[in-house]
């Protein structure tokens, strides 16, 4: 599964450290965008790995993380 930024914005932190396990829903990116912080949640239970890092400028659209579900 396919996480994508929802608006452009800046990655400020990454709440779950990359290839770690996370709940379905569990907040995993906290992004910043037009001076509003946004958590993004995981929209299903597996291991995330992160395209990102904290500080990087992203595009609506870009890809920020993948999540293996788990099986």
């Amino acid at each position: 599964m396919i996480l994508r930024a929802p608006l452009p914005g800046k990655i400020l932190r990454r709440i779950v450290p990359c290839n770690e396990n996370v709940d379905r829903d569990g907040e995993i990116l906290a992004m910043e965008s037009m001076k509003m912080e946004i958590l993004l949640p995981a929209p299903v239970a597996g291991v995330v790995r992160y395209e990102v890092k904290e500080g990087d400028c992203v595009a609506r659209g870009e890809i920020l993380a993948r999540i293996d579900p788990d099986r």
